[in-house]
């Protein structure tokens, strides 16, 4: 049986993104595909926010509206048990103000190859 290794999310791609979306436009401010030999588990979450405007977190085609700073760059939201995700992480923001914003997210974790947890 192998072992089971947890590589740092950051072995597959930038944890820490962000955009610039325009007064009243949307764009994608996080993205990350899972490479299909592995699953992730997201443990630390954190976005920036800004009033009349919220973002839209998609994980592997389930949607959740979030409406307020789930937690800061430098002191992000810990989730325990991680959250899994087999196959991408997305955040879209919507700004409906009338400036311009820049949005940051976070979402850091660990990946493990599916063979390992009996996924194949």
């Amino acid at each position: 049986m192998a072992q089971l290794v947890r590589h740092p999310l950051t072995s597959i791609g930038y944890v820490r993104q962000d955009a610039l979306v325009p007064a009243g436009q949307s764009g994608v401010v996080f993205y990350l595909r899972i490479p299909s030999d592995y699953v992730a588990f997201i443990d630390q979450v954190a976005n920036s926010y800004y009033p009349d405007c919220y973002l839209v977190w998609e994980i592997d085609g389930e949607r959740v509206i979030v409406r307020h700073q789930m937690g800061t760059m430098n002191a992000p939201k810990e989730f325990r048990p991680p959250i899994v995700v087999f196959h991408y992480v997305k955040w879209v923001a919507y700004n409906q103000s009338t400036e311009d914003h820049w949005f940051e997210v976070l979402n850091d974790g660990y990946v493990v190859e599916r063979e390992v947890l009996g996924l194949c």
